[in-house]
């Protein structure tokens, strides 16, 4: 029995993942020959999935001749890797259901007082082919690496498994990272964010992902500037993650539009730390985040033109027209060749070494690397000093701009709309240093000016998409004009109303100060 595994794992086509049994960089570092297994695993769970739900999975497995009960906890980590509670017991070779006398004590008590009076019973079912083989490391580490091949199946539903699993068993989880690193050199692999129990209690409740925004960050007024640092680059990684699989599996408007904002928070994070953390590393992170959010950002762009422009304005009696319904339609090709370019890009080498290379230097602390006594010293100081500076610096760049609001032009209107977002992400990146009611007035503060802002953004994007159309089409021009001339109107009022958002906002008191 162990209590903890670190593991990683890949999705990819089942011929990406049949070549690398016979790659000769894998061979190089096998260890042993590779095993073969049939695996019949069986998760059972209360009728609500309350051990699920609390962080545990429980199953039984048949491997040959073998039954072997687990029960696994939730991550404790952020990222692609896992790091979780793992206990295991062989069972009898007869036995059809998990004993939880084989689990410690406290946490035997916990799980049955999770499943209440009832019983826990089976729920779903995966059945696996599994290659199984282990990597070593010149400085001593070690790693298994198996290939699954299957199904899960719940309520007469059935998922495929195509997946690589790297478990961690001697060394750090930078090996896992490491080694997969190499693996995506090798055959076309995308980071799996779900485990098995994961996808089959979604696969039994008929779930699909959704999207996530952005939780709040956990800073403390003794956190140290690295220890907010790494929160920080850890909570944008995570949403990231989180809204990559929304987007990928269920096409999700949402989920593509909160990976594009989970990048932009990634971004500010960089620019934020950037006096402390500025490197060759810090500077790829930031051209990779660049990169995919602009990658996203045609898909992005039809959505909203569609959601809010096009199909509002089709919905009204006057507007069915044959020419109304011809645009919605063009546009709507456009939307699905743009979010196949987005989709692409996601599922691309580069978006999975960007993430994989990010965990890794989470991981390793890896800037650190390089730096002088006096430098390492500057990070283990506690953040308020270097937070207030950097939100001062930002508040004083939307001030400069703000200053004669009433008279902006447009281009300034949003530039002025970027500075505000860059002041929003950093507040609520050190928003944990200050009184929360105070914190949360000044957000909502900068919230609601910003969404002012962004119908102003939305109307030069659809002006500019509008555009594109008529002159594939000319008899698009006039429905299009209109569509534009009637936002114009919603845009103009959404600014009168800012310049008195901005008086209040300018009038609230200043938190770090």
């Amino acid at each position: 029995m162990k209590d903890r595994e670190i593991e990683l794992k890949l999705e990819g086509d089942p011929e990406a993942l049949e070549s690398l049994c016979d790659d000769r960089a894998v061979l190089a570092m096998s260890k042993g020959k590779a095993t073969d297994h049939i695996l019949r695993s069986i998760y059972f769970d209360t009728s609500d999935f309350a051990l699920m739900k609390n962080g545990y999975a429980l199953r039984v497995r048949e491997d040959g001749g073998e039954r072997i009960q687990t029960l696994k906890s939730s991550s404790k980590s952020a990222g692609p890797a896992s790091d979780r509670g793992e206990w295991e017991h062989v069972l009898c070779k007869d036995a059809k259901r998990p004993d939880l006398n084989y689990l410690p004590a406290e946490l035997r008590k916990r799980i049955v007082e999770l499943a209440g009076k009832g019983m826990v019973q089976p729920r779903f079912v995966s059945t696996i082919n599994r290659r199984a083989s282990r990597l070593q490391f010149e400085h001593g580490g070690e790693v298994e690496l198996v290939i699954d091949r299957g199904a899960i199946e719940a309520n007469g539903r059935k998922s495929a498994v195509n997946e690589l699993e790297l478990e961690l068993k001697r060394g750090t989880a930078a090996d896992v990272y490491k080694i997969a690193l190499k693996l995506i050199d090798i055959a076309p692999l995308r980071i799996g964010m779900r485990s098995k129990a994961e996808r089959g209690r979604a696969l039994a409740n008929g779930e699909v992902p959704s999207a996530q925004r952005a939780t709040p960050i956990q800073i403390k007024p003794k956190t140290t500037v690295e220890e907010a640092y790494a929160t920080v680059l850890e909570h944008c990684l995570d949403q990231m993650m989180v809204n990559q699989v929304a987007a990928l599996e269920t096409h999700s408007p949402e989920g593509l539009h909160q990976m594009r904002v989970a990048l932009r928070r990634l971004r500010s994070a960089l620019l934020v730390f950037s006096p402390m953390m500025n490197g060759e590393k810090e500077d790829s992170f930031k051209r990779d985040a660049r990169w995919l959010t602009n990658a996203l950002g045609r898909a992005r762009d039809y959505d909203v033109v569609l959601a809010d422009i096009i199909d509002p304005a089709l919905a009204s009696p006057k507007n069915k027209v044959a020419v109304m319904k011809s645009l919605h339609s063009t546009a709507a090709e456009y939307r699905e060749e743009a979010w196949r370019s987005a989709l692409a890009a996601m599922r691309s080498k580069r978006t999975t070494r960007f993430i994989l290379n990010l965990a890794l230097y989470l991981e390793t602390r890896g800037w650190r690397e390089n730096r002088t006594r006096r430098e390492l010293t500057a990070l283990r100081e506690p953040l308020a000093s270097f937070a207030a500076s950097a939100l001062e610096k930002r508040l004083k760049s939307v001030q400069r701009l703000a200053r004669e609001i009433s008279e902006l032009a447009i281009d300034d209107r949003h530039e002025l709309r970027k500075r505000l977002k860059k002041l929003r992400y950093t507040l609520s990146f050190f928003a944990g240093l200050y009184p929360r009611a105070a914190a949360n007035s000044y957000l909502a503060r900068l919230s609601n000016l910003q969404k002012v802002f962004g119908s102003l953004n939305d109307l030069q994007t659809a002006e500019g998409i509008l555009r594109e159309l008529s002159k594939k089409n000319p008899r698009f021009k006039a429905p299009g004009k209109r569509l534009v001339a009637h936002h114009k109107e919603r845009a103009e009022e959404d600014w009168r109303s800012a310049l008195t958002l901005w008086r209040d906002f300018r009038d609230e008191p200043v938190l770090w100060r």
